[in-house]
């Protein structure tokens, strides 16, 4: 599940900044003051490259909760420009919603004012990882709604007495119910 965060340090340097990220690439979340820490695989289906340690500002129970999510749709449609060339037009690109790695916003020399320009990491099962510069804003990927599943118990209990000589019966009545809910990010 993809996962909207705020950067304190990456690789033991300080830093700001959001970026998405694919919950599935996180190690062991750890607390970090009043954050969370973990190591950021990119290729976790191998062993070709190190992780990246990163501290992030939301709490380890925060990230744990968005692994629950699950996204609404297997495919995202991303408006690539080709070769990173932001004068060119953009081209459609299918990819999975898993194959997504993390998303952040690109740097102000070739984003426009608004900042809607972003580069998109992809891990396609471990066979190739790419990365595209998109005419997409990187919080819009954390935007696709998820379902998520919550539960509710309802009880109520009816007690009857009857009473005659020496004997008496209870009798208790209880009712649950499940709903699922569909929220956003």
């Amino acid at each position: 599940m993809l996962v909207h965060l705020h950067k304190t340090s990456r690789a033991g340097k300080a830093l700001t900044g959001g970026i998405v990220m694919q919950t599935k690439f996180m190690g062991e979340l750890v607390v970090s003051g009043t954050g969370c820490a973990f190591k950021f695989y990119e290729r976790p289906e191998t062993f070709n490259g190190s992780p990246t340690d990163y501290v992030v500002a939301e709490t380890v129970a925060y990230i744990r909760a968005r692994m629950n999510d699950v996204a609404s749709t297997n495919t995202v449609i991303l408006d690539v420009f080709p070769h990173n060339d932001t004068t060119s037009d953009t081209v459609r690109h299918w990819a999975h919603y898993d194959e997504i790695v993390k998303v952040y916003p690109a740097e102000p020399a070739i984003n426009t004012i608004d900042r809607d320009y972003s580069w998109v990491i992809l891990n396609y099962s471990g066979t190739k990882i790419e990365r595209l510069l998109v005419n997409q804003y990187y919080l819009d990927f954390v935007q696709i709604n998820v379902t998520g599943s919550t539960s509710s118990t309802t009880t109520s209990t009816s007690t009857t007495s009857t009473s005659s000589t020496s004997t008496t019966s209870t009798s208790t009545t209880s009712t649950s119910s499940t709903s699922t809910t569909t929220t956003g990010p």
